[in-house]
């Protein structure tokens, strides 16, 4: 018999976790002062989730009072689920509060805020300039399409020292060279495309030259149904025969000279990469189901990035043997000197639940990055939950991978009976294997507290995992 006690602190610090999520759950403007006196003492490591317990009773009871606390009270971690409570009724929400908002510490606040002010045409211009230094990129992205609403065009330099990201790489030492990250700055310039028409966006493309993919994946973007014919031709070779048409037009016609040639041809896989995945994108966004061996191909070929349209095709018009093309989608990919990551674990988990709906226990023990197994047991049905047997429940319970034990063990208490937790609890504590702490607790939560009080713990602590 063996027992991991290595998790006793995490257990006590999950207890009042669960006490505070409790009250902020359930508690009313009457225990604000109970609160209030908890956080007083609380050492600072336990402040921001009583402050957090605090917003989210104001935000129940007085939005304008529960937003002036997240600033005032310099808030910096608000959980997203309360964000989206405080801007759930942006109707509820005066100019002059959202306005006060993008002051605040927590970034995702001052997001969601200066987004608002952006859609209403509520973005003063002395706001909009200040934003341009925020310390978040796609709030100065909104504060330059805001600049630009009111009459502000920004030039070149401007546009680009706010909205692109440079960092040193570290690596390099002595001889580090700065990475640019221009995300938010090709969105800009995207945005400018998409205000064309048809026409305009044809003629774009066509002066473009060679490098013409930000037009065109502005044009597929837009108006992918009136040119679907065009992108399936293009993505059959990957662009190769557009490219060579381009490549000859632009020797014919004088501004490709057999010097700059080479450098051209340097440049083709990239150009080509770039645009297949752009008109990839648009085609999958259409989502007709005969394009299916098309788009198989194509991501069998490599090359193709993690992208949410791609993803949601697949999971759409998929079967099984999509889910390892899905697994793969930007796995360990490069997304820039600040990020690698398995891109879309999200989205790549809710496709392969709709594709494994009549077969959850082979979703169960698929070989997945952690990130894409945490997101599946988050979005397990239910129902699916209740019709696993308790022997299967009882291996996931002692996953090796700590958070998506913790999440499976959230995941039961929530969507089981209440007795039985209590008989799994049981077989759990009783067996000769390995055992952890968190999964104990949990269980043991779910089978002595009431099923209303316990479903809302469990969905509170699901948001921290």
């Amino acid at each position: 018999m063996c027992w991991d006690f290595g998790s006793a602190e995490e257990a006590s610090n999950q207890t009042f976790d669960a006490a505070i999520d409790f009250l902020s759950m359930n508690a009313n403007n009457e225990d604000l002062d109970l609160l209030e006196a908890a956080h007083a003492d609380a050492p600072p490591a336990r402040q921001p989730k009583i402050q957090g317990a605090i917003v989210s009773i104001l935000a129940r009871t007085n939005l304008d009072a529960a937003l002036s606390r997240v600033v005032e009270a310099q808030v910096d971690k608000v959980e997203p689920k309360l964000v989206d409570l405080l801007f759930s009724d942006p109707q509820s929400i005066p100019t002059a509060a959202a306005t006060l908002c993008v002051s605040a510490k927590s970034e995702t606040v001052r997001l969601r805020a200066v987004k608002m002010l952006y859609e209403r045409g509520g973005l003063s211009l002395d706001v909009a300039q200040v934003l341009l230094t925020d310390s978040n990129h796609e709030v100065r992205l909104f504060a330059a399409e805001g600049l630009r609403k009111l009459g502000v065009e920004l030039d070149g330099e401007q546009l680009k020292k706010a909205l692109q990201i440079v960092k040193p790489n570290a690596a390099l030492g002595l001889f580090s060279r700065s990475e640019t990250d221009s995300t938010y700055y090709d969105r800009y310039q995207t945005n400018r495309l998409l205000e064309l028409d048809l026409p305009n966006l044809r003629e774009r493309a066509a002066v473009a030259g060679v490098f013409d993919g930000d037009e065109l994946s502005a044009l597929y973007s837009k108006y992918g149904a009136k040119v679907i014919g065009e992108i399936r031709a293009g993505l059959k070779d990957r662009f190769k025969s557009h490219f060579e048409a381009k490549v000859q037009a632009g020797l014919t016609a004088g501004y490709i000279s057999p010097e700059t040639l080479e450098r051209v041809r340097k440049l083709e896989d990239f150009a080509r990469g770039r645009l297949t995945n752009a008109a990839l994108a648009s085609l999958c966004k259409l989502s007709r189901a005969d394009d299916t061996t098309l788009v198989r191909s194509l991501l069998d070929g490599g090359g193709i990035d993690a992208n949410a349209d791609v993803i949601r095709y697949l999971g759409k018009h998929g079967d099984w043997s999509d889910v390892d093309r899905i697994k793969a989608l930007g796995q360990d990919q490069r997304v820039s000197l600040f990020e690698t990551r398995t891109k879309l674990p999200d989205e790549k988990a809710e496709a392969i639940l709709l594709i494994g709906k009549e077969r959850i226990i082979d979703v169960l023990v698929l070989d997945a990055p952690n990130d894409i197994r945490l997101c599946i047991a988050k979005k397990l049905p239910r129902r699916a939950i209740r019709d696993l047997r308790d022997e299967v429940l009882l291996t996931h319970l002692k996953d090796q991978h700590d958070e998506f034990r913790i999440v499976f063990s959230l995941r039961c208490v929530e969507s089981l009976p209440r007795g039985r937790v209590a008989k799994l609890l049981d077989r759990y504590v009783d067996s000769t294997e390995h055992r952890f702490y968190n999964t104990i607790h949990w269980l043991d939560l779910g089978a002595s507290m009431p099923n209303i009080v316990v479903k809302a713990i469990a969905a509170k602590a699901l948001v921290q995992h």
